[in-house]
């Protein structure tokens, strides 16, 4: 689990996101060898969790482990571990990758999408502006 630096629809027809990844870390390895992945987008309440997700590195800690630890519920979705309260989820495939130099930017195809919004109805998705308002980023 990893929070992604950019994600972006990019397409309708056929409907596609472009994924923005850090060289080098294990996302991106997981996501380039399985030619998959699962995109969330996390509510505000889950900005605690910003600094595990996304300012550590998986090859360093067992994220999913960490998250047990502290109680976070989680669910499997496509296949993947996910947060249980997501807002909504992207199942991903790996259509092409472009070279944006410290990033890789990872054109993927949606398959499924999951809403959540009937059980969340309170949830805000989280943003950048509101990472920067607390003082995370």
């Amino acid at each position: 689990m990893n929070v992604v630096t950019f994600a972006s629809a990019v397409s309708i027809a056929p409907r596609r996101f472009l994924v923005s990844l850090y060289h080098d870390t294990l996302s991106l390895s997981n996501m380039l060898a399985n030619r998959r992945g699962v995109l969330q987008v996390l509510a505000e309440s889950h900005a605690p969790l910003v600094q595990l997700l996304g300012k550590t590195k998986g090859r360093d800690v067992d994220k999913l482990g960490v998250l047990r630890e502290r109680g976070v519920a989680l669910e499997e979705r496509f296949g993947v571990v996910t947060l249980a309260d997501c807002v909504c989820a992207f199942e991903l495939t790996v259509v092409d990758t472009v070279d944006a130099g410290d990033h890789l930017l990872v054109v993927c195809d949606v398959g499924c999408a999951m809403s959540f919004t009937a059980e969340h109805q309170n949830a805000v998705p989280l943003t950048t502006g509101h990472l920067r308002q607390q003082g995370i980023i």
